[in-house]
């Protein structure tokens, strides 16, 4: 007997009416109020009248996906000249169509990164010569730090800019192989102009890391320069659209106020004016690590919209096949316990990149007076949630298309081309483990700073002037954990990793001291300590962040308490929980092994917790997913569709495919013909 199947629109349909929450109210709360929603809508509508941006381009080569980059480029620069819309500002709706198209385009490091550059980096008198060039885009611009042998360690560069006082110019020379330009998007073919990190060279002395503005390209012919060395690094797991590349430079030489002077100034004769704060240069890469947070989150929701949507639709199995429908794959409690807490991260994710977004605009107007107190720590902050966020992510988008099956692994499915996307996030800007040792280095110095008594501003590591109360402190009840006393728990347990690998520290130390030859060619104590502690220092550092994700996620709801509808706060709360005991139960160790604030824990009471939260979030999902806003068209998902009618469109996906346009293709019929016929010669003899 046939079972009556509901057709997956009227599924769809019943997941939506199960949410218990206004979803245009959680929309305006993702992206910041009903007029950044609304004018988000009014962007999405002139691009989605672009054909350009909407063609099926997983097939190309990598030229061919360049070129069409490059064209996606012209038409985004177009657009913007003919609509008056603005490219500037923390919010610039350049910034929302980005979003809003989610595929990296050529030109995007020349608005994200290198006009950012100039405006940290650059003098008044230079940003009033180069500023009006970029964006007005008669010059593009790209951020060439890296290189073939460093990545996140810019002390390391090998980049060399060396002055000449003869001539009052700077000669920038590659001097080993390990020293070319490798990996900066747009480097490859695009960029006419770069900010170049080198080593700066007076009179024989190494001044480190400097910023410089330099021409790689002939403005007419687009010809790499004199002593100017360019070329694409071939195709990557994703990102082919943009050309990331390299550069070697031979005796390039550049003119004296090419040293962008914000920071730092050599004089006419060679002199040269320290930076008011020699970390300032780290600014822009700050910026950018900050803008990975908010990003990763709409990301990892992308992912997440597909998976849900069509797991909501999609049946598998059934208790009674012969009297019940199968069961939605959604509706499988295993299914919720992979997906769900992904969901709530998303949140979380969000929620904290908007908290690092306004400290950052904090930390710049403070800076601009000269204040340069809030940098270090969010530099730090933002290198462990980089680290962190982006492994989560880039993990959680796999996740989503492990789960949708054959359908996932498709590129019709519109998740292979996110996690490409996402895999990109967690490689660039600094190696996920290493990076996360900036983070670790704050921690020990924040630790040392409280126990001499040293006086520093409330911050987000103001918490390890407290350690010892923090260590023994408890919980009042943990069977009623929540809220702020979730938020302590993973205090406590930040506290506890940082401690335990100051102590680490301090004893590597000792032992090593006491027994330290006289070797010059001895590794410094300091660096074999820190080495021996690596493992711990990573803990302490990702214990920090994943504290910070809480308790911001956390004051976020707090701060819209009593302006948002008890019911959205109702959900908001679910998902904070559901975060906050699904990574307690990842790492429960971590939580309950030395009996310490959550002391009489058990793990089947958090096991049970996350299980009661997975149920009550269940009914909200597809409502949740629906308040990230992404439309059908930028989805490009044949399983991941608004209105559930997922079957329907794979078949019409299949008639749009380039090798089905035709039965037989050129060619075709006479290869195949002779591989039908390969063995008739064997059967003759």
């Amino acid at each position: 007997m046939l079972i009556a199947v509901p057709h997956p629109t009227q599924d769809i349909k019943e997941e939506r009416e199960s949410g218990s929450f206004n979803v245009k109210e959680l929309t305006d709360l993702i992206y910041g109020g009903p007029d950044q929603v609304e004018q988000i809508g009014k962007l999405q509508k002139i691009m989605f009248n672009e054909p350009i941006f909407w063609g099926n381009d997983h097939s190309l080569g990598h030229t061919h996906s360049y070129t069409s980059g490059l064209a996606k480029s012209l038409r985004f620069e177009e657009i913007f000249r003919d609509s008056g819309l603005s490219l500037t500002g923390s919010l610039s709706d350049y910034e929302r169509v980005r979003e809003a198209y989610n595929e990296p385009l050529p030109c995007d490091m020349h608005r994200i990164l290198f006009i950012p550059a100039l405006e940290t980096l650059a003098s008044k008198d230079q940003l009033d010569k180069w500023l009006p060039l970029a964006t007005q885009m008669k010059i593009i611009g790209c951020y060439a730090q890296t290189e073939l042998g460093h990545g996140s360690n810019v002390a390391g560069l090998e980049t060399t800019a060396t002055y000449d006082p003869k001539t009052q110019e700077f000669i920038i020379n590659s001097p080993t192989i390990t020293s070319r330009k490798w990996w900066p998007g747009a480097l490859g073919k695009t960029a006419t102009h770069a900010v170049v990190f080198a080593i700066l060279l007076l009179g024989g002395k190494n001044h480190g890391p400097h910023a410089f503005i330099l021409q790689l390209r002939d403005l007419e012919t687009h010809r790499a320069l004199p002593g100017v060395t360019l070329g694409d690094i071939g195709p990557k797991f994703g990102f082919n659209q943009v050309d990331h590349g390299f550069a070697h430079f031979n005796n390039v030489r550049i003119p004296r106020d090419q040293l962008l002077m914000k920071t730092a100034i050599v004089s006419e004769d060679g002199t040269y004016s320290k930076p008011k704060h020699d970390k300032l240069a780290y600014a822009n890469m700050t910026l950018i690590r900050v803008n990975i947070v908010p990003r990763a989150a709409k990301s990892l929701a992308r992912s997440l919209v597909i998976a849900l949507r069509y797991l909501s639709v999609r049946r598998q199995f059934s208790a009674d096949t012969e009297r019940l429908a199968e069961t939605k794959v959604l509706d499988y409690p295993a299914m919720q316990n992979q997906l769900l807490p992904l969901l709530a991260s998303c949140f979380a994710f969000q929620f904290t990149g908007v908290q690092m977004q306004e400290d950052y605009h904090k930390m710049m107007e403070r800076a601009q007076r000269g204040d340069y107190n809030l940098l270090a720590p969010l530099h730090a902050t933002c290198a462990g949630m980089k680290s962190l966020i982006s492994t989560i992510t880039c993990d959680g988008s796999e996740s989503c298309r492990r789960a949708c099956g054959g359908h996932g692994y498709a590129h019709y499915g519109g998740l292979v081309s996110l996690v490409n996307t996402h895999t990109a996030v967690y490689t660039v800007e600094g190696d996920n483990l290493l990076i996360a040792q900036q983070t670790s280095r704050y921690l020990l110095k924040r630790v040392q700073m409280a126990f001499v008594g040293q006086e520093t501003e409330d911050d987000d590591y103001s918490y390890l002037k407290e350690l010892p109360g923090i260590l023994e402190a408890r919980a009042d009840n943990v069977q009623a954990l929540e809220g702020s006393q979730l938020v302590m728990a993973y205090r406590h347990r930040a506290a506890r990793e940082v401690w335990r690998a100051a102590e680490a520290m301090q004893k590597s130390l000792a032992d090593l001291s006491s027994n330290e030859s006289n070797s010059k060619d001895e590794e410094p104590s300091a660096s074999r300590a820190w080495k021996m502690n690596q493992v711990q220092l990573l803990r302490a550092a990702r214990a920090h962040c994943f504290y910070l994700t809480v308790k911001y996620f956390l004051a976020q709801i707090e701060k819209r308490r009593s302006s948002a509808s008890k019911n959205l706060i109702q959900v908001l709360e679910n998902l904070f929980e559901l975060y906050g005991f699904h990574y307690i139960e990842r790492d429960l160790g971590d939580f309950i092994d030395d009996g310490g604030y959550l002391k009489g824990l058990s793990s089947g009471f958090i096991r049970a917790k996350v299980s009661s939260l997975l149920t009550k979030i269940r009914p909200e999902a597809i409502s949740l997913t629906d308040a990230w806003n992404f439309h059908d068209q930028h989805l490009r998902s044949a399983i991941g569709r608004y209105d559930g009618n997922v079957y329907e469109e794979l078949i019409k996906s299949m008639d749009r495919e380039d090798l089905n346009q035709s039965d037989v293709l050129a060619g075709q019929n006479e290869l195949v013909t002779k591989i039908l016929h390969v063995n008739d010669v064997r059967s003759r003899l």
